[in-house]
């Protein structure tokens, strides 16, 4: 199944609304109305504002002026959905009609779509959704059914596990239950969807045209289109405090339509950008992370893994999610073994502790005549000896040779 998050496309005219620049009006005529429901249901108030904007989830939005009656372009600044306060807000109870959880959005969000359509919802199928952004393609990941039927199958999700999921993940867990289902996605919508997508790469290059002439010290990263052409979504990357509202006026007066600015982290830009790692697999942040959790040095010093940073570092130039995965599993095998340059004894050696296995669980012992060898945990009789004396060393030794 192939994923249409990546923005690739065509060139078109710097100067005006382009030909290959999405219009509402080339589109079909269901799909302009849905449109214009949606402008008229987001639409901000317009706000004149003169504070710059910065932060991790920093982003503006913008309303062309000929949408603007005459005013100023509107300016908001507000937090990610990813924030918890604003998540706790706008976190709902599960609907009480029929539903489904899809995937949308270039980040991959994952949400509960209410629905009133009668033909089968298979995982997989594309559908067009309103969410708290706009109009949006998604994938299905799965019907949710409240209550378990014998027409329940092995991919049908009962909400009672939904739910229960939710309860274990924590109210930061970025899940949506907000939004509905319009329709199973036709072949207007595909075809409507592909050319927002190649719009994109022009978007991009005049974005960064434009950043590049204002001096702007923030970097692009992609940029993403709704379904209808209702609202273009940049993601970018910067060190510092960037006030780019005349950015964004700039902008939504060449697109001709609204303009929102979300700043990410490098974990975040590799979600959006990266493919696959060095393992093989696709990238975890893309492929299935939805909470991304920090990772320590000590993680990998406990796995005994390299501590060459080029090795143990992702596409992001962090150190792999990985690494936290069999975190709790090494630190719980590590706390039955004993620590290193102390002396134990068992049934057959005295010794010092040279190293230790933590998955094999096995200890290598130097002995007193210079040799080593491996013992398992379980043969421990006493760890954490004192010293031994001459005596207690020489007759280990003796009891090795005999």
């Amino acid at each position: 199944m192939t994923d249409p998050t990546d923005p690739s496309g065509l060139d078109s005219a710097a100067q005006g609304p382009a030909q290959d620049q999405p219009d509402p009006s080339a589109f079909s005529t269901r799909n302009a109305e849905q449109t214009e429901q949606t402008e008229k249901t987001e639409t901000p108030e317009a706000t004149a504002g003169t504070e710059e904007v910065h932060g991790q989830d920093a982003h503006a939005t913008a309303q062309t002026p000929a949408k603007s009656a005459g005013s100023r372009a509107g300016f908001r600044a507000k937090g990610s959905w990813s924030n918890r306060s604003n998540f706790r807000k706008r976190f709902q109870p599960a609907p009480a009609g029929p539903s489904v959880v899809a995937r949308y959005g270039l980040m991959r969000y994952v949400g509960e779509f209410t629905h009133q359509l009668s033909v089968p919802l298979l995982p997989g199928r594309k559908i067009v959704v309103r969410t708290d952004r706009g109009v949006e393609m998604a994938e299905i990941v799965a019907p949710v059914e409240r209550e378990a039927t014998e027409q329940c199958g092995p991919r049908v999700l009962l909400g009672d596990k939904l739910t229960e999921f939710l309860k274990t993940a924590g109210p930061d867990f970025p899940f949506r239950r907000t939004g509905k289902v319009l329709r199973l996605a036709n072949q207007q919508d595909e075809v409507d969807f592909r050319h927002l997508e190649s719009s994109a790469r022009e978007e991009i290059k005049y974005c960064r045209s434009r950043i590049k002439e204002k001096n702007l010290q923030m970097k692009v990263v992609t940029a993403e289109h709704l379904l209808g052409g209702g609202r273009i979504i940049y993601y970018f990357t910067a060190e510092k405090r960037v006030d780019f509202r005349d950015l964004v006026r700039d902008l939504a007066s060449q697109f001709r339509t609204r303009i929102e600015m979300r700043q990410v982290g490098a974990r975040d830009e590799a979600r959006l950008v990266g493919d696959y790692e060095r393992c093989g697999q696709m990238c975890c942040c893309r492929g299935f992370l939805k909470m991304l959790q920090p990772v320590s040095m000590r993680m990998a010093k406990v796995q005994k893994a390299t501590l060459d940073p080029a090795k143990i570092s992702g596409r992001c130039g962090r150190l792999m999610c990985c690494l936290r995965y069999e975190d709790k599993a090494y630190s719980v095998l590590r706390k039955n073994l004993p620590n290193r340059n102390t002396w134990l004894r068992t049934k057959d050696y005295l010794g010092k502790v040279a190293d230790v296995q933590i998955i094999t669980q096995l200890v290598r012992l130097l002995l007193s005549d210079g040799t080593s060898v491996a013992v398992g945990v379980d043969e421990i009789v006493e760890r954490d000896m004192k010293l031994p004396t001459e005596e207690q060393l020489r007759e280990a030794t003796a009891k090795h040779a005999a």
